[in-house]
Order: C-alpha cells, then sequence, then structure tokens
C-alpha cells in the first residue's frame, strides 16, 4: 500500500476541533496528495504535475527515519509549491503499515531557510544574505540530499565533533616536505564522517581544499576534501598519501539529480562575484 498524505487521511486522526486544523487546511495538499513516500524505493526529490501536465511544484524528502522506539515511518520534506510561490517544510509521520499518523510544519531558522529555498531554485534568498558560511551550508545540504537519493546517507554521520588525538608519524613526516607543523586541536568536527575511517570534508574553492588537508588528514584514515570551484592558485597543496581533493562535480554521480548540480552551478556563479572570497 502507498503512503499517501491526503486531507481526508489526515481527518481520520484529527477532527475538526484540533487546535491546528485551521492552519492544516492551508497545507499544499494538491502537491503532497500526488507523492508516494513508501520509502522503498527511496526518492529524493519529485516533480509533481496535474492531470493537465501543469507543474504544481516540488516535493524533496530531506530525511527519512524509521523510528526505533514505535516503528513508525518518520519524514522531513521541503515542499514548493510554485503557483503560491511558497516554500513549506513539514514533518510527515506513518505507522509502520503505511497508516498516515500526523503531519506538521517544522519550525526552521533563517538559514535553514535561505538553504532550502536555494536548493528548489529561490536563488534570491541567498542573495539578501550573501555569506560564505551560507553558501557552505548550501554545499553540505545538497551533498547530504545527493547521497541520501541513491541510499547512502545512513553510512555517514552530519557535522559530528571528534576530540583531538595524536598526530600521525607519517602526516608529521609529509607536512615536513613543505615545512609545515602540524597542530593538533582540541575538537574537529565534520562535515561527513564514518567515525574515523572516512572524513569528507566541504569547500567553496579549491585552494581551501587543499590547505584544510593540513588540518584533517593526520586524525584519519581516510580524508576526502571537496570543492565547489576552481579559482586561486594553491598556496598549500596536499603533500598527504591518506587525503585526496576533488570537484565536487567529479565526486558525486549526478544522473539522478541533475537539478541539485544546476543550484551548485548557480550558487558557484554568485560566490565568484564577491570577489574577496575568491
Amino acid at each position: 500500500m502507498p503512503f499517501r498524505v491526503t486531507y481526508a487521511r489526515w481527518l481520520n486522526t484529527h477532527d475538526r476541533s484540533h487546535r491546528g486544523y485551521n492552519k492544516r487546511k492551508s497545507f499544499p495538499w494538491h502537491i503532497i496528495s500526488k507523492v508516494d513516500f513508501s520509502p522503498n524505493p527511496f526518492q529524493g526529490n519529485i516533480v509533481v504535475y496535474n492531470k493537465e501536465s501543469v507543474l504544481l511544484g516540488y516535493v524533496c524528502v530531506d530525511d527519512y527515519e524509521l523510528r526505533g522506539d514505535d516503528q513508525r515511518h518518520q519524514f522531513d520534506v521541503t515542499v514548493d509549491d510554485v503557483r503560491a510561490g511558497k516554500i513549506h517544510c513539514f514533518r510527515i509521520v506513518f505507522s509502520y503499515e503505511g497508516v498516515l499518523i500526523t503531519i506538521h510544519p517544522l519550525g526552521q531558522d533563517k538559514d535553514a531557510r535561505i538553504v532550502r529555498r536555494f536548493l528548489v531554485g529561490r536563488y534570491d534568498s541567498y542573495d539578501e544574505n550573501p555569506t560564505k558560511r551560507l553558501a557552505k551550508s548550501i554545499v553540505k545540504e545538497a551533498a547530504e540530499r545527493l547521497l541520501r537519493s541513491i541510499g547512502q546517507m545512513d553510512r555517514y554521520e552530519s557535522s559530528k565533533p571528534y576530540p583531538g588525538i595524536d598526530i600521525d608519524s607519517i602526516c608529521i613526516e609529509e607536512a615536513k616536505q613543505v615545512n609545515r607543523k602540524l597542530k593538533q586541536r582540541m575538537t574537529y568536527t565534520v562535515d561527513l564522517s564514518q567515525e574515523r575511517d572516512i572524513w569528507i570534508v566541504f569547500t567553496l574553492f579549491r585552494y581551501e581544499a587543499h590547505s584544510v588537508t593540513y588540518k584533517y588528514a593526520h586524525q584519519c584514515s581516510e580524508l576526502v576534501s571537496v570543492y565547489l570551484s576552481d579559482t586561486k592558485k594553491v598556496q598549500y597543496p596536499n603533500v598527504f598519501s591518506n587525503a585526496k581533493v576533488v570537484s565536487i562535480y567529479e565526486y558525486f554521480d549526478w544522473s539522478a539529480q541533475p537539478n541539485i548540480r544546476m543550484h551548485l552551478e548557480e550558487l558557484q556563479n554568485r560566490i565568484l562575484l564577491f570577489s574577496k572570497y575568491a
């Protein structure tokens, strides 16, 4: 049975006296009711049309979890209502058998809203606050969506902090080749990680991707430093045998998510306008 979210199914578990009834009447049911949320096969981004093939909007499954405590399926989704010009963020919960339990809005801080809006093509949200930090957040979120779309995000932990450990002697010797002295930090927060086996970090520019290898390579078995834009000459090229530097366009397979690549290319054009970052 497909996992469906319709107004009628919501009313099966919530009557009109529910305190959120009036607000829920305005949900974009015409879009989310057309999506099959069955977790297998898992879909990251869905384009929704009406019967006349008119575009209604987009639904992006940002996160999925089969909750261990009650065996309910939980989806966090972003809905882009094209005709209304609105972005909605919801949490949708189904029973193990696929019966709709509830749907409610997700509160989002301003930065999170900007990231989500950018990745559905609302680029003006970033233009209002064009910071390097926000651009990096967009790149990281795009990467996580790509991994979710192929069912691999559950292999990684996101933004996990690790305590600093003694620097590997091999890395010390490799850094000496370029007269660099490595420093141990108290904590290392990694964009994506599999314990200390594989660390993946994201940067905006190629020179940054090389530079951060001196920060992370000596703390993990394998480091992948991924960059968005190929700019400036590299002052401190990577010298570590356990680290590699790669463009995000080469690192991922984009065949299933060409729209995300398009959004990142647009972000790249925007950050290059700010010469102080390039």
